[in-house]
């Protein structure tokens, strides 16, 4: 019983801290809002991880892909559309976003304002995947929510 009683409390508890960043945003909007975030986190980490074991293969195991140009990284996005079906800048990965966001000048205090930033981040990572009949990359969506 008291398993119970300590999830029902928790639920509670998750729901008040989500209604309280929430503010006045729909509860629909903040969803997606907060899957879109969670989305973009994991693709961020997925490529960077990625990376870096290309780079432990190459001999380099203390390559940091965010902390390179994106001029430099401008070099492999062929290859990396062709093998994971998108590419980030580095400048436009979640964790360097994040960094940022707070010397953003068109950062806003409410903790939902993040979104702004991110969403024009997110609309230059585009979801590719190959033409089935000529192999070539085609843009089939973006993983902007």
């Amino acid at each position: 019983m008291a398993n119970v009683n300590e999830r029902a409390e928790l639920h509670k508890t998750i729901w008040k801290i989500a209604n309280d960043l929430r503010g006045s945003v729909d509860g629909w909007e903040f969803k997606a809002y907060v899957l879109g975030s969670i989305f973009y986190r994991f693709i961020s980490e997925n490529i960077c991880d990625y990376i870096h074991q290309l780079m432990i293969k190459a001999g380099q195991p203390n390559f940091d892909y965010t902390t390179i140009t994106d001029e430099m990284a401008e070099r492999i996005r062929k290859k990396m559309v062709e093998e994971k079906g998108y590419f980030i800048l580095p400048s436009q990965l979640f964790q360097n976003v994040v960094k940022t966001a707070d010397k953003d000048e068109n950062r806003h205090p409410h903790a939902l304002r993040l979104n702004q930033r991110s969403g024009r981040e997110m609309q230059a990572v585009r979801i590719i995947r190959q033409h089935p009949h000529s192999g070539h990359p085609q843009t089939v969506g973006s993983a902007c929510v």
